[in-house]
């Protein structure tokens, strides 16, 4: 900063980085003139590992080298999936083009090993840029950017898991798009 004759630095928050010599060149047409100045930076024990409290200190160690509990029998069973709102989606005769979205609930919602499936008259559906699919928290859905006449037909939405298995079905017709007036 330089005002009225005054020169000076500034650095905020000093760090051991910053320790060394530091010179100022002052220049004119007259001349110049330089004065340079060293400093250190003193480290500070930010982490006190010393405790005031021993007994808490011996506490939280006990607290921290507890296992943690095994998981009961219940928990090791998974829940057998079922379906809490069955597959939907539009209901009317769909254009060629359209978009579509089908979606349903199942449970349970905390099982990282429920596998979802989607068929379309009893056989897998192949995805790609054009089908989506999302199962997030007991929602799941089948999106179709857009739709063509032979994508019509049953659809199955089927979640398996140790337990057992689940389906529901959803009917979809779509018309080309020469058949609308």
């Amino acid at each position: 900063m330089n005002d009225f004759g005054f020169v000076s630095l500034d650095i905020d928050y000093v760090i051991a980085e910053d320790a060394g010599m530091y010179t100022l060149l002052v220049t004119n047409p007259e001349g110049r003139a330089e004065t340079s100045t060293e400093f250190d930076v003193e480290l500070l024990k930010n982490i006190y590992l010393d405790t005031e409290h021993p007994e808490s200190l011996r506490r939280i160690q006990e607290i921290e080298a507890i296992q943690p509990a095994k998981p009961s029998e219940e928990e090791l069973m998974p829940e057998k999936p079922s379906f809490t709102q069955q597959l939907s989606g539009p209901k009317e005769v769909l254009r060629e083009g359209q978009s579509v979205h089908m979606d349903c609930m199942v449970q349970p919602i905390n099982d990282p090993n429920l596998k979802i499936e989607w068929f379309l008259n009893g056989y897998p559906i192949m995805f790609g840029s054009r089908i989506r699919t999302m199962h997030d928290f007991g929602y799941v859905g089948l999106e179709f950017l857009h739709i063509h006449p032979e994508d019509s037909g049953t659809y199955t939405c089927k979640a398996s898991n140790a337990a057992g298995e689940a389906t529901t079905e959803f009917f979809i017709e779509c018309k080309r798009k020469y058949y609308w007036n």
